[in-house]
């Protein structure tokens, strides 16, 4: 990604499998944590395959080491979500019936400090 990009459309599948939460045995949904890598820029727009129904319980480390972690049902077909990434102090604008939900809190490669949101 370039230094000054700040709209990045593809997919992005990196993922990396945690944990086991729960097993199957006695008819209980088997939960994992995945860990998606995140590339956050400046005011850029980020798309994930994420398992339907998967819930996002933070972000960890910053730069090319982020990661957003969500626990999810590796089994789920997954769906297309969208995050954004605001630096602070910056304005944030809304189109039509545009909701954020905030998932967590990084740093650029630049040493901005970036809160990430899911657009929903």
């Amino acid at each position: 990604m370039k230094k000054n990009q700040t709209k990045r459309e593809e997919v992005v599948n990196v993922v990396t499998e945690v944990i086991i939460e729960e097993g199957t045995s006695s008819g209980q949904q088997m939960r994992i944590i995945k860990g998606f890598s995140v590339f956050p820029g400046v005011n850029s727009i980020t798309n994930y395959d994420i398992p339907v129904g998967g819930q996002v319980i933070s972000i960890t480390g910053n730069h090319d080491n982020a990661k957003m972690w969500v626990l999810c049902d590796p089994t789920a077909p997954t769906e297309k979500r969208t995050f954004r990434a605001y630096p602070c102090n910056s304005e944030i604008y809304f189109k039509g019936t545009t909701s954020l939900r905030y998932v967590g809190t990084t740093r650029s490669s630049a040493e901005e400090i970036l809160h990430v949101f899911e657009v929903i």
